[in-house]
């Protein structure tokens, strides 16, 4: 299970999962950057943004015109992700920044802040990640 250091939002793992991804490491030295890379790829932002949609908070507004909820819209339409070398950053699409002010912002008379749901989504995302991640590894080092 993940943990998470809620000063800088970072996800950390807990000692089963190091030493899991370490024995991958030691025995598969070469070649694992671009494994990772292409499962964060093809299955980072589905995973995370999927668990964030769940944590996602509902207004019940509505008036003609308005643009669909990010909680009705998904994680396909509301959020995209920047790969980095063996990293994924999830963020939301230009209509909803306004998910920061729920996630990350100050409460106020109408709204609660402080949901961390961009955090709590990903925490739930990690072990999930980690599984596909060995998985692809250890498949693609024993097949060649």
């Amino acid at each position: 299970m993940s943990v998470a250091n809620r000063k800088r939002g970072i996800v950390t793992l807990d000692t089963s999962d190091v030493e899991r991804i370490a024995d991958i490491l030691a025995r598969y030295q070469t070649a694992i950057e671009p494994v990772i890379h292409s499962y964060l790829a093809e299955h980072g932002l589905e995973t995370i943004g999927t668990a964030i949609t769940r944590l996602l908070p509902v207004s019940g507004r509505a008036w003609p015109g308005k643009r669909t909820g990010a909680k009705s819209a998904g994680y396909p339409n509301v959020f995209r992700s920047d790969l980095g070398l063996g990293s994924i950053t999830v963020r939301t699409q230009p209509a909803y920044y306004y998910l920061y002010f729920p996630d990350d912002g100050g409460n106020s008379e109408r709204h609660r802040g402080n949901q961390r749901f961009m955090l709590r989504g990903a925490e739930a995302a990690a072990p999930q990640l980690i599984d596909g991640i060995c998985s692809r590894l250890i498949s693609k080092f024993e097949e060649g």
